[in-house]
């Protein structure tokens, strides 16, 4: 009988955790495509934010087309304090603090209501109304309508108004305001076709309203055309002192419950953010990785078996088989070793079994079959 034959030791099997290297090329086009997404956002934001419109119509500190930054600025260097407001309580409080101010007012998105709109007529001694709605015509002007668009192709004052006067002529296709003739109290200027003005101004009780029915007058894009500059200065520059009220969500009373952020704490906010931020760190802290994973085999030991013994009768010197039973296999008058330490894969020690137990069996296939499947035993 030969010896058995120890098998190779397989070789390990590779990671199959990616290491960081592999891990970052395969990531370059997802990065280098973040990357450029990016930065078509960013362009995109600073092409609509030069050329778009941000911000409410007229505002004072607003450079682009529709803001009205451009009178602003030269009313300032002409001596004019202008006093950008917010809120209609704000702008009480600048009148009150000069009580000869003009108040510039454009509601465009229509916040005040009827009862601040009557506390508005009352609060300046002269108030310039640009672009008004239906709400604020009713409660300041109520004779005073809508005109639609102006077809005509020249603008002109034909009327009394010293502003109007010095203007002379302001930039045509813009909205008017119609005026029933007749109307007492009432002046208007730069008329369109039939009833239609594009500047309305109503003088009562020591208090001047004037109605200007388009923004153009004041937005940056139109200021330097016609006499557009020239009504608007006129109009805001005969006090030293301009309050520009641009109303907001904070002239809009507040009703219903309060929220649940007007219930809370102080302090909650900045509790649930420091406990976001500590969370986080022990996710980073206990998650980092400890290495690639990798594949070791793990040994096992066979339990000892019988030992081998001739059965009684048996012939001296027979060749002994596969099998385990004694009653079937005579064997020399010495101990058969116990089985080795067995590595090979399960089907081997299956197949090995299912050899004849009998004393035909040849010792070569029992060697074969050891030396395939079994190493020598030892000891982990």
């Amino acid at each position: 009988m030969s010896a058995p034959v120890a098998p190779a030791r397989p070789a390990a099997p590779a990671s199959s955790t990616p290491t960081v290297r592999a891990a970052l090329r395969r990531s370059v086009f997802w990065v280098v495509a973040g990357l450029g997404a990016l930065l078509v956002a960013v362009i995109a934001f600073v092409i609509t934010g030069v050329a778009g419109t941000s911000g409410p119509p007229l505002a004072a500190d607003s450079p682009n087309p529709g803001g009205g930054m451009a009178v602003v600025e030269v009313l300032r260097q002409q001596g004019v304090t202008v006093l950008p407001v917010d809120t209609l309580d704000e702008a009480a409080a600048a009148v009150d603090a000069d009580p000869t101010a003009t108040v510039f007012v454009s509601d465009a998105s229509g916040y005040l209501t009827a009862d601040r709109l009557a506390e508005l007529g009352t609060l300046a001694p002269h108030t310039v109304v640009a672009d008004p709605d239906f709400r604020l015509l009713q409660a300041l002007a109520p004779e005073v309508g809508f005109g639609g668009v102006s077809t005509a192709d020249k603008l002109t004052a034909q009327c009394e108004l010293p502003a109007a006067e010095r203007a002379g002529s302001i930039s045509p296709g813009g909205k008017t305001l119609g005026l029933p003739a007749g109307s007492i109290g009432y002046t208007g200027c730069f008329p369109g076709d039939g009833s239609t003005f594009s500047v309305v101004e109503r003088v009562t009780d020591g208090r001047t309203l004037t109605l200007v029915a388009d923004t153009s007058v004041f937005a940056n894009d139109e200021i330097a055309t016609f006499g557009n500059a020239a009504l608007a200065l006129n109009l805001l520059g005969q006090d030293d002192t301009l309050v520009w009220y641009l109303p907001t969500l904070g002239d809009v009373a507040a009703t219903g419950p309060p929220s649940l952020g007007d219930l809370t704490p102080g302090w909650v906010t900045p509790v649930m953010v420091l406990l976001f931020v500590v969370a986080m760190t022990a996710m980073v802290w206990r998650g980092r990785r400890f290495g690639p994973l990798v594949a070791e085999d793990l040994p096992w030991w066979c339990a000892p078996a019988r030992p081998w013994r001739a059965a009684p009768g048996s012939t001296p010197g027979a060749t002994p088989g596969c099998g385990r039973s004694t009653r079937s296999v005579s064997v020399p008058s010495r101990a058969w070793p116990g089985p080795p330490v067995c590595r090979a894969p399960r089907r081997w020690t299956r197949w090995c079994a299912r050899l004849p137990r009998s004393p035909a069996a040849t010792p070569s296939a029992c060697t074969r079959c050891s030396s395939a499947t079994c190493r020598p035993p030892t000891r982990p």
